[in-house]
């Protein structure tokens, strides 16, 4: 059962770097964020999305959420809370039963999304709730993308400012990226993917080199 096998970092070593391949719009405008919202609620039905928030290095110091990112799997939004604000078409998008919004740890984006404003999520689905359902181990972001997607992501770009007056290119890579997987996840589980057969190879010969190492020192 090497599906079901949680797997460790060293599994994922040699699995190749995923980045979103669509195209980026960055949102730090309201005219032009109502404008995108219209296109989100009349062209998807299911889109993976994301928060990102400026880190914390002081003991008991919050900042509120910077950035909500949105992925219809060929485009990636990026709307800039610290510019626009929760506007009503955000808190619409939210509200709207007919597009499905798929996330990862989602009451934690909600409650940063809250924390600027009254949101009232219908129609998310938490790809956690998803993997626990089908009684797969792992629960992050990062394990989840190589169990389904064969995919590492890289995570350097987690912890710099997203709140600064202007985002890098690889901040909004990495953003969209997040969003991005998020859904591509979902979209294999619900095919059944548990782990693609290139990682199921790589958790078996180290679950045999464990076992061969674990015998010889029960030999000694």
């Amino acid at each position: 059962m090497v599906s079901l096998e949680k797997i460790e970092k060293e599994d994922l070593v040699d699995l190749p770097y995923g980045l979103f391949p669509g195209t980026i719009k960055l949102v730090d405008n309201a005219f032009v964020a109502r404008a995108v919202f219209k296109e989100i609620e009349s062209t998807c039905k299911v889109v993976g999305f994301d928060t990102e928030t400026r880190p914390n290095f002081q003991r008991g110091k919050m900042h509120r959420v910077s950035l909500l990112q949105i992925c219809d799997g060929e485009r990636a939004w990026l709307i800039r809370l610290t510019v626009i604000g929760l506007i009503p078409e955000i808190q619409s998008f939210f509200a709207n039963p007919d597009i499905m919004k798929v996330g990862l740890s989602i009451s934690d984006d909600i409650r940063a999304l809250r924390g600027r404003g009254e949101i009232e999520p219908v129609n998310v689905v938490d790809v956690q709730d998803v993997v626990k359902s089908m009684n797969i181990p792992d629960i992050s972001l990062a394990k989840l993308a190589a169990r389904t997607l064969g995919i590492r992501i890289s995570k350097r770009q987690r912890v710099t400012n997203w709140a600064a007056s202007s985002l890098s290119v690889a901040q909004q890579n990495y953003a969209a990226t997040d969003a991005w997987v998020t859904l591509r996840i979902y979209e294999e589980l619900q095919k059944g993917v548990v782990m693609i057969p290139q990682l199921q190879e790589i958790v078996k010969r180290r679950l045999a080199n464990q076992a061969e190492e674990q015998a010889e020192q029960n030999n000694e």
